[in-house]
C-alpha cells in the first residue's frame, strides 16, 4: 500500500543522505528540482519557516514518483503537528530541541498506530492513496514500519541527557544543532577540529554511533562535511533554500 521510504532506507544501507532544509520558498516543482540534481531529502521547517500545514496540500503531491523524501520539521511533539500531515503522506519527522525522553515517546505515539502509539485512523486520505476499503490491520502495520524520526540535540541540557534519551529507543537519525548547541553551551559556533563544539559534537555522534543510530547535521561546505561523515554522519544538510539562492546569484553577478 504505502510507497517506500526511500530516505529511511538509505540508511539503513548504511548510505549517506544529502538534503537541505526548506525554509521560505513555496513551489509545487520541489520534487522534480531536487530530483534533477540528486537531493536525497528535503525537510520544510514548520519550526523556523514560513510554511504552514495547508501548505503540504500543495507541496507534498510531486513526491509521490519522487527519489527525494519529503520531511517535515515540527515545532514541538504536539497532535495536529503530527497526525494531519502523516495522513497527507508525510512519513519522516524532524523534532527539534530534545531534552528528554519523554520527548520521544510523546512523539513515537503520534507517529504510529496502535498497538505501538496512539495515531487515529483516517483511510481515503492522500497517505493510502485516497482508498478506503482496505485491510486496516496490514495497512497500519505496513505504516508503522515506514516512519522516520529524526531527533535534533541542540542545548546542553540535551547534551547532558543523551545517554536516557537515546535509551528511549525508536530513534533512527541523531540530528546535531550546532548553532543552538553552541548558543545554549556559551561558546562560538565554531565546527573546527579541537574547539569545545566540536569536542561536543564528537560526543553525540560516538554515543550515537553506539547506539547503532547514523549522526545527522547541517555543515557549512563539503570539508566539514567529509570530515563529520567518517565520524559517522550520515545525514547531512548542507544549507537551506534561501542561502543556496542567494550563492547561486552572487556567482552568476560576480
Amino acid at each position: 500500500m504505502f510507497r517506500e521510504n526511500k530516505l529511511k532506507q538509505k540508511l539503513l544501507r548504511g548510505e549517506t543522505a544529502f538534503g537541505l532544509f526548506a525554509t521560505e520558498l513555496f513551489t509545487p516543482n520541489w520534487a522534480p528540482v531536487l530530483d534533477s540534481v540528486g537531493y536525497d531529502f528535503i525537510i520544510f521547517d514548520l519550526e523556523h519557516g514560513r510554511f504552514s500545514i495547508s501548505d503540504l496540500s500543495v507541496l507534498l503531491p510531486s513526491f509521490r514518483r519522487s527519489a527525494c523524501t519529503p520531511v517535515l520539521r515540527v515545532p514541538a511533539p504536539i497532535r495536529p503537528y503530527v497526525q494531519i500531515p502523516l495522513d497527507m503522506g508525510i512519513s519522516s519527522f524532524v523534532l527539534p530541541m530534545v531534552e528528554s525522553p519523554e520527548q520521544i515517546l510523546e512523539m513515537r505515539a503520534f507517529m504510529h498506530y496502535p498497538p505501538k502509539g496512539r495515531r487515529g485512523v483516517a483511510f481515503g486520505r492522500p497517505h493510502t492513496d485516497m482508498l478506503s476499503a482496505i485491510d486496516r490491520d496490514a495497512t497500519t502495520a505496513e505504516a508503522n514500519d515506514k516512519t522516520l524520526l529524526i531527533i535534533q540535540i541542540e542545548s546542553a541540557k540535551g547534551l547532558a541527557n543523551l545517554d536516557r534519551i537515546l535509551a528511549a529507543g525508536g530513534i533512527d537519525v541523531v540530528f546535531i544543532g550546532n548553532a543552538d548547541l553552541s548558543l545554549s553551551m556559551g561558546v562560538p559556533n565554531d565546527t573546527s577540529p579541537g574547539t569545545e563544539l566540536d569536542t561536543a559534537m564528537r560526543t553525540i555522534l560516538d554515543k550515537a554511533r553506539q547506539a547503532g543510530i547514523p549522526g545527522g547535521g547541517n555543515l557549512p561546505n563539503s570539508s566539514a562535511a567529509e570530515r563529520f561523515a567518517a565520524m559517522g554522519m550520515r545525514f547531512i544538510t548542507l544549507s537551506t533554500d534561501v542561502e543556496l539562492l542567494q550563492a547561486g546569484l552572487k556567482s552568476v553577478k560576480d
